[in-house]
C-alpha cells in the first residue's frame, strides 16, 4: 500500500471539514493542509488540520499525495431559499420555482458536471475495450486510436492524436472556467442579512 504522507483539503466549510476529519481518521500518520477557495486565510483556527496554506504556490511546494476540493454544488442555495419561500407565497408552481430559482443558481455546477462526465467518457478506456471492443468507425474513440497507433509503433500519429487530446481538454477546462467565473456570484444583500 502506497504512503500518504500529505493530503490537502480545498475549502473551509462544513463539507471541507468533514474530509479533514476523515483523512485524520483513516490516514492517522498524514500530515493535512487546509487552503481556503477564495485564497483568504481564516482569522480563527481551522479544524483537523494540521498547516494553513495561503496560496497555490504554498499547496505545489507541500507535494500532497491528493488534494480534496470541497466546494458544493449547491453553494448559492442558501440564498435561494428566501427567494423559493417569497415565489411560493406569490404563487409560484413547483416547476416555475426550479427553472427561474433553482436553476439559475446552480447553472454552472451543472455545466461543470455535464462537462466533466463528456470530458472523462472521451478519455474512458478500458470500459469501452471490455463492453464495445475495438471494432472501428463503431466503438473507436480518440484513446484506443491512441492505444493501437502506438501498439503498432506509430508514434506520429499517436502524437498527434495525444496532442489533440490534451488541446480538446485544455479547451473544455478553459470553457468550464470561463462559465465559472461568469456565474452569478453571492448577492451582497444575502451577506447582509446573515452578518445581522
Amino acid at each position: 500500500m502506497t504512503q500518504i504522507n500529505t493530503v490537502a483539503v480545498i475549502g473551509l466549510g462544513s463539507i471541507a471539514l468533514r474530509h479533514r476529519r476523515n483523512l485524520k481518521q483513516t490516514y492517522t500518520s498524514a500530515t493535512v493542509l487546509a487552503m481556503s477557495a477564495s485564497g483568504r486565510i481564516p482569522e480563527q483556527e481551522v479544524a483537523c488540520a494540521d498547516y494553513i496554506v495561503s496560496d497555490i504556490q504554498s499547496l505545489i511546494a507541500a507535494k500532497p499525495f491528493m488534494v480534496i476540493v470541497a466546494s458544493p454544488s449547491t453553494l448559492h442555495a442558501e440564498h435561494s431559499i428566501p427567494l423559493l419561500e417569497a415565489g411560493s407565497m406569490l404563487g409560484a408552481g413547483t416547476l416555475d420555482r426550479f427553472f427561474n430559482i433553482v436553476l439559475p443558481s446552480t447553472k454552472a455546477s451543472f455545466i461543470t458536471a455535464a462537462s466533466l462526465g463528456f470530458a472523462h467518457t472521451v478519455g474512458e478506456f478500458g470500459v469501452i475495450l471490455m463492453i464495445g471492443g475495438n471494432i472501428p468507425g463503431e466503438t473507436r474513440v480518440l484513446s484506443i486510436a491512441l492505444f493501437d497507433h502506438v501498439e503498432a509503433f506509430d508514434y506520429a500519429q499517436a502524437h498527434l492524436l495525444a496532442i489533440s487530446l490534451l488541446a480538446g481538454s485544455m479547451v473544455l477546462l478553459s470553457a468550464i472556467y470561463l462559465l465559472n467565473r461568469a456565474a452569478p456570484k453571492t448577492p451582497k444583500t444575502a451577506k447582509k442579512a446573515k452578518g445581522k
